[in-house]
């Protein structure tokens, strides 16, 4: 089963981890995983190619079965746009996450954690 665990502090997420592997078909056919690869993969993009964050910055893990967001905080002014722009593609990726562990929750579980302290 793939777990998408999303992390909150004060209402924003700080993290996103996507582990497993969702056993839905063989590899090379498994409609699940790449559905969800390609969400957090384009998330990555989005986040390095569009906001220009380094992906050093925010790539914490990379590898098959394990993926590590930290998505960068920021109240500076110079930033608000940025962080706008980056609340958006957050909120999109979470959509289609959801849909996706809608349809087969047999094989995606989302995970939000609350860490406001």
């Amino acid at each position: 089963m793939i777990q998408v665990r999303i992390t909150y502090h004060d209402g924003a997420i700080t993290h996103i981890d996507v582990t497993g592997h969702s056993g839905y078909e063989d590899s090379g056919k498994d409609i699940v995983c790449a559905g969800v690869s390609v969400l957090t993969i384009a998330l990555i993009n989005g986040m390095t190619e569009v906001l220009q964050y380094s992906e050093n910055e925010i790539v914490e893990k990379y590898e098959s079965g394990a993926t590590s967001i930290c998505v960068p905080q920021s109240t500076a002014e110079n930033e608000q746009e940025r962080q706008s722009n980056l609340k958006t593609l957050l909120q999109t990726y979470l959509i289609n996450i959801q849909l996706i562990a809608e349809t087969y929750s047999d094989f995606v579980n989302i995970i939000e954690v609350d860490e406001t302290r």
